[in-house]
């Protein structure tokens, strides 16, 4: 299985480091537990392989350090998935940040400009936003909403399946 760089390398204590060692302990367990196994192996008087007793007890281990394994691939891969183009959680978080910020700046700007408006003419709220300046903030301000509150919400429902999966390690 192919793991990206972030899952191996890096000195800060990121999700992606403990599921990586996550990963590399149930590698090393399912190994170990494989090679435990050649101990039980004989070699017959008519030269066929033949299991000592006790290689039930080492099947199983076997069994339960492949399961441990493929479950931390199962949650690695999609983990990854969860992530898209983005290198980690932390990315994810910052871009979803950074779109709620610019869904904060356009409704203030909107707002602002509307003030201005209202004292600039001394109209009334509802005949003000009719200016063609404000139309046009309040039109931009629409059109990100309708933009970007999708992909928030994306954004959002990754990360918390992300931090889901970080939790269990």
């Amino acid at each position: 299985m192919k793991i990206q760089e972030q899952f191996i390398s890096g000195a800060k204590r990121s999700p992606e480091i403990e599921i990586a060692d996550e990963y590399r302990a149930a590698l090393a367990d399912a190994e170990r537990a494989g090679q435990s196994l050649s101990r039980y192996l004989r070699i017959s008087k008519d030269g066929k392989p033949v299991y000592a007793d006790g290689v039930e007890v080492v099947a199983a281990e076997i069994e339960r350090a492949s399961e441990r394994l493929e479950h931390v691939k199962t949650d690695i891969r999609e983990y990854l998935s969860l992530l898209g183009d983005h290198d980690s959680v932390q990315q994810l978080i910052e871009n979803a940040n950074r779109h709620r910020r610019a869904l904060d700046n356009v409704d203030r700007d909107a707002k602002n400009l509307l003030e201005r408006s209202i004292k600039a003419s001394g109209l009334p709220p509802e005949r003000a936003q009719d200016a063609p300046e404000v139309q046009a903030s309040m039109d931009k301000r629409d059109r990100l909403h309708g933009e970007l509150t999708p992909i928030i919400a994306d954004l959002s429902a990754r990360i918390k399946k992300a931090q889901e999966i970080t939790r269990r390690y």
